[in-house]
């Protein structure tokens, strides 16, 4: 990817001791408040972003967005509070498209965008259906190195493996790998400008000309740290400082212990297992359903599920 001088951004970003006037749109409160669907304000940065990142898989422009439905999985479970949008789009040419847009954790993320993509299909049908699946498409940000290569976005669709030629449009995938992400990207497209918004808005103290046209500008007029107030602003800097904590731990243990990373990853995953389990149960119980059932489908333990 082309490089522009990095020295030539240096006066934009804040130094030791300034703080930006700008969010981290990485962070759960600040992503909401830039791109809700829901408020005409943030509406416009969503379509904007989705135009630009997905220009190149999409048939046609979107027009319009509204959420589809409400933020869970198909078992009914809040499974985390990690961003997600789900979102009916409307293109240009008047078709609808079905679009998710997601910050994931990292475990088990490629897993998670194959399960919810099969979510977002599933949930189209109704009785009489001719399985006439609109095109579904999941953008995911990970803040983490998922691929051993550089670059940035990687896309996605069922393809003819011989020929590299798309066999059908209903699951297409826009993954965006945080770290990959440098100041030295050139900021003359759209696409890498977005790319360095989302990982250095919050440490600018202004925009740098690449920046200046009227559609970063709304997004800054609406991504203001000052917009957040009261439960949102605290909810905002607790989410941003515990960021920062385990990305430190991560980042040192990763460097110097590659056991204890494994084990750091492992107990996420049984975290998150447990979690799930303890949800199903909850509803199994709810339905009046046989401790032993409830036991051979979620594998907790009868104390465990008496304790719920």
């Amino acid at each position: 990817m082309e490089q522009s001088n990095p020295d030539s951004l240096s006066e934009y970003f804040i130094k030791p001791g300034e703080t930006s006037p700008f969010t981290d749109l990485l962070i759960d409160p600040a992503f909401k408040q830039a791109f809700d669907p829901d408020k005409p304000d943030s509406k416009i940065n969503l379509i904007n972003l989705l135009n630009d990142i997905l220009g190149p898989q999409l048939p046609h422009p979107i027009t319009d967005v509204r959420r589809r439905g409400s933020e869970q999985n198909a078992t009914g479970s809040k499974e985390s509070k990690t961003t997600f949008f789900d979102l009916h789009c409307t293109d240009d040419s008047g078709e609808l498209i079905e679009i998710e847009v997601q910050i994931r954790p990292f475990t088990n993320f490629l897993k998670r965008l194959a399960f919810y993509a099969g979510q977002m299909v599933v949930s189209q049908g109704y009785p009489g259906w001719k399985y006439d699946v609109k095109p579904t498409y999941i953008m995911a940000i990970a803040q983490h190195r998922l691929f051993g290569d550089e670059k940035i976005i990687h896309r996605s669709s069922i393809c003819d493996l011989k020929t590299g030629e798309i066999m059908m449009d209903s699951y297409n995938f826009t993954i965006i790998e945080v770290p990959k992400i440098f100041r030295e990207i050139s900021l003359n497209t759209n696409e890498n400008r977005w790319l360095f918004a989302l990982k250095f808005l919050s440490q600018l103290k202004k925009l740098p000309p690449a920046l200046q046209d009227q559609k970063f500008k709304h997004l800054t007029s609406v991504s203001q740290i000052s917009n957040l107030k009261g439960d949102k602003l605290q909810e905002y800097l607790m989410m941003k400082n515990a960021r920062w904590d385990n990305e430190v731990v991560l980042d040192y243990i990763e460097q110097h212990d590659s056991d204890a990373f494994k084990k750091h990853d492992e107990k996420v995953r049984k975290d998150e297992r447990l979690t799930q389990a303890k949800e199903l149960a909850k509803k199994m119980l709810l339905k009046n359903k046989p401790i032993k059932e409830i036991i051979d489908f979620t594998g907790l333990t009868k104390e465990e599920i008496e304790a719920l």
